[in-house]
């Protein structure tokens, strides 16, 4: 990510994920955690928690949710729209070498040295 805010003119040696990638990873896997103990605090009776600590838990619950429903709606124009042939990806599970040198080159060097070229 440091690499994009540098204005280089170069890409990142990608591999089979990148850094947006890792990033909406962690970013869901942190959510999902906020989202169930905010809402098991919510569920549970108020003697146990607290008022305070329920009404703050009702803001960190919608405002969880509002980040999620907006990093699925990014994730789904990245996925499509956004990338040419990445909707092929999702459909066929595959993609074109020239798909994989261009967006993920280490992970294209990595595959292509696994699997040597055949006689095409």
């Amino acid at each position: 990510m440091l690499e994009y805010f540098q204005y280089r003119n170069e890409d990142a040696d990608v591999g089979k994920y990148n850094g947006g990638q890792k990033m909406l990873f962690w970013a869901a896997a942190l959510g999902t955690l906020g989202l169930l103990l905010s809402g098991i605090v919510m569920w549970l009776p108020q003697p146990i928690f607290g008022q305070r600590l329920r009404e703050a838990s009702y803001i960190l619950h919608d405002a969880a949710f509002s980040l999620f429903f907006a990093m699925i709606i990014g994730h789904i124009y990245l996925g499509t729209a956004a990338e040419p042939g990445t909707f092929r990806s999702m459909i066929l599970g595959t993609v074109t070498k020239s798909w994989a040198r261009l967006h993920h080159p280490r992970w294209y060097r990595e595959v292509m040295n696994q699997h040597p070229k055949t006689g095409s």
